[in-house]
């Protein structure tokens, strides 16, 4: 009996991803992180210093407007401070 090999072509999609900084108070680092999860997919939250509260938010290009408009949110009810913005 002969083996028969199938190949499988592998694809792969070079994703581009956005980092945002900012700074928020300590104490709002969990509000932050817990409100983008709840955006399921637009944007993850990395906790870069918690003594300073800098964080940092990375996101897809296609969903940064949607992401700038929640963080626009959150200046106004935490005080959130975007820093710079790079790849």
């Amino acid at each position: 009996m002969q083996e028969k090999t199938l190949f499988l072509s592998a694809y792969t999609m070079r994703m581009e991803t956005l980092f945002l900084n900012a700074r928020v108070q300590r104490k709002d680092i969990a509000y932050v992180s817990h409100t983008m999860e709840g955006y399921e997919g637009l944007a993850t939250v990395t906790t870069i210093d918690p003594e300073k509260g800098l964080i940092r938010i990375a996101v897809s290009p296609s969903f940064l407007k949607e992401v700038k408009e929640i963080l626009a949110e959150l200046q106004i009810e935490v005080g959130l401070e975007l820093l710079d913005e790079h790849d």
